[in-house]
């Protein structure tokens, strides 16, 4: 059974920052949001990723802040579900554009999807290609 998918799509914004694409869909809640960043949060959040072991680790990704003073706010956060190697991306996406929307979903996974997670963000983001993660 499949526990969730999220699609990301990195491009070019301005010099030292990227424009990232997110849907995420867990199977019951779908969403998706385009943002820009900084490329050293990006990057900081991508590389945590790929280093991530379970047990005690957790990566996040936070940017913008929950209220419509901020076009946007996002926050990707992987932390470990249980005992048994279980992680779960929790994803909250605010838009408050003229869109006006927001989703909050989880996905569970495991350790080497979550490295895998950080690979697909990665390759998206020195490539500018659309990437798929599938778990």
């Amino acid at each position: 059974m499949k526990n969730g998918t999220v699609i990301i799509k990195c491009s070019d914004y301005e010099e030292g920052a990227t424009s990232v694409f997110i849907h995420a869909d867990n199977c019951l809640w779908s969403g998706g949001l385009t943002f820009y960043i900084d490329d050293k949060n990006l990057q900081s959040f991508f590389d945590k990723l790929l280093e991530y072991q379970g047990n005690a680790d957790s990566a996040t990704l936070e940017y913008g802040e929950p209220n419509d003073k901020w076009a946007y706010y996002i926050k990707l956060a992987v932390k470990p579900k249980d005992k048994l190697g279980h992680a779960s991306l929790n994803i909250h996406l605010i838009d408050n554009s003229l869109n006006k929307g927001s989703v909050e979903l989880a996905i569970t996974c495991t350790q080497p999807e979550v490295n895998e997670l950080g690979r697909l963000i990665k390759k998206s983001y020195l490539q500018k290609t659309e990437e798929i993660w599938e778990v």
